[in-house]
């Protein structure tokens, strides 16, 4: 009964965090990889009028203070895009890497499938990043407040979609990580590291060798 119990818990728990993943990443996955017809305006420059028909073109504060705000989300998004880098290759070494106790039993080891919606997104994370930086780049040229705005707004909305993915993908491999401690905690010996026999038949053979000499010096 308490087996049933438990796989029932588990269920619920996965269930309720799928719901959850889906309503926080299904709006941004909409506008950054299926955005509707219009609801993303190209942040390409436009042509602006002459500067002697516009006297609106002269830089003003709030001209200053959207570059300003422009330029901070510019960073955090490349602080971002580098921590996801970071974590990618983090968790590739935890792959191959033998440095360290892993499970041996393949039901324990598909914990390590967390990797895989992990990976999907912090690359995404990693693409709205780099529209951002082509976004910031576009700004450069805006000569006007509004236009300058316009794309302000649609970097905060990225950003905020890169958080959210970021945020999605972290969440992934902190379940890998807890799961794993757990494993590490209360496992059993047998599951923390094989033994020499499991890992080389032969040197388990000369060891078992060894023994029975050890055991009957004179080989009767």
């Amino acid at each position: 009964m308490k087996p049933k119990v438990r796989k029932g818990t588990v269920a619920l728990l996965a269930i309720f965090l799928t719901l959850w993943i889906v309503s926080a990443t299904c709006s941004c996955l909409q506008s950054e990889l299926w955005p509707m017809p219009g609801s993303s305006p190209s942040p390409s420059p436009s042509a602006t009028p002459s500067p002697i028909a516009s006297p609106s073109l002269t830089p003003t504060p709030d001209d200053h203070f959207m570059r300003e705000g422009i330029k901070g989300i510019v960073e955090d998004s490349k602080t971002l895009t580098t921590w996801g880098l970071t974590l990618i290759g983090a968790s590739i070494a935890a792959i191959v890497s033998t440095g360290y106790f892993r499970p041996v039993r393949t039901k324990i080891r598909t914990i390590y499938l967390l990797f895989i919606p992990g990976w999907l997104f912090i690359a995404l994370s990693i693409y709205v990043g780099d529209k951002i930086s082509r976004r910031s780049a576009a700004a450069a040229f805006n000569q006007t407040y509004e236009a300058l705005k316009k794309t302000g707004n649609l970097i905060n909305a990225d950003f905020d979609c890169q958080l959210t993915f970021f945020h999605t993908g972290l969440i992934f491999f902190s379940m890998w990580l807890l799961a794993f401690i757990l494993w590490w905690v209360f496992g059993r010996p047998a599951n923390q590291q094989m033994s020499t026999s499991d890992q080389d038949p032969a040197h388990g053979k000369a060891a078992r060798d060894e023994t029975t000499v050890k055991n009957n010096p004179t080989g009767g």
